[in-house]
């Protein structure tokens, strides 16, 4: 599967992932849970006004799905998971305000955040800090 290259595939990935959370169908909200709880690299990134948090390895390809990314998860145990830094113009980085409010939408969710630290990339643009995804 090829690597996201532009803030486009990004956004397309968070889309989809908005609508494995709100699905009706268990696997694929039980899908997006797992994948948000055992996030190591998070995407920060608005619906509705609220912020709402992404695994990067989920958003780090273009057209992802649950079917592409468990054929590409082996990949990226062996350390070739995708770079972001230049779609997202930096780096990701911990930050203690936006840990806690992760912990609390986990929690929204219906699960526990794992207990381990966490690094943040927040997906806006240059105007707009946080891209709110919602009329994207």
């Amino acid at each position: 599967m090829d690597i996201a290259t532009k803030l486009e595939h990004v956004i397309t990935n968070l889309q989809t992932l908005e609508t494995y959370l709100n699905s009706k169908k268990e696997e694929e909200r039980a899908f997006a849970h797992d994948l948000i709880k055992r996030s190591k690299t998070i995407l920060m990134y608005k619906v509705n006004g609220e912020n709402h948090f992404a695994p990067s390895r989920f958003c780090g390809y273009q057209e992802n799905s649950i079917a592409n990314y468990k054929a590409t998860e082996a990949q990226e145990e062996k350390g070739k998971a995708p770079k972001l830094e230049k779609v997202l113009k930096g780096s990701a980085r911990f930050l203690p305000k936006r840990e806690t409010e992760f912990i609390e939408y986990c929690k929204k969710l219906g699960f526990d955040a794992l207990d381990h630290e966490r690094k943040y990339w927040r997906v806006g643009k240059t105007s707009d800090p946080y891209l709110d995804i919602t009329n994207y």
